[in-house]
């Protein structure tokens, strides 16, 4: 999980009932990555937030009021 690979991948090949078990028992591996997922989830959320400008593009909150 670490390098990528896929949890349901990694669940099947394990035997885990669940791909939740699989993150349940090896989620805990990796907790510097807690910084990483926060900054992709507010990166997520600003960008689902900005609306959308002429052409698909973005337009600042400031501009879209």
């Amino acid at each position: 999980m670490a390098n990528g690979a896929d949890v349901k991948t990694l669940q099947k090949q394990l035997g885990h009932a669940t791909a939740a078990m699989t993150l349940d028992v090896y989620a805990a591996l990796w907790p510097e990555r807690l910084g990483e997922d926060a900054d992709a989830v507010e990166c997520a959320r600003g960008k689902a937030l900005t609306p959308a400008g002429p052409a698909g593009g973005t337009v600042p909150l400031a501009q879209a009021a």
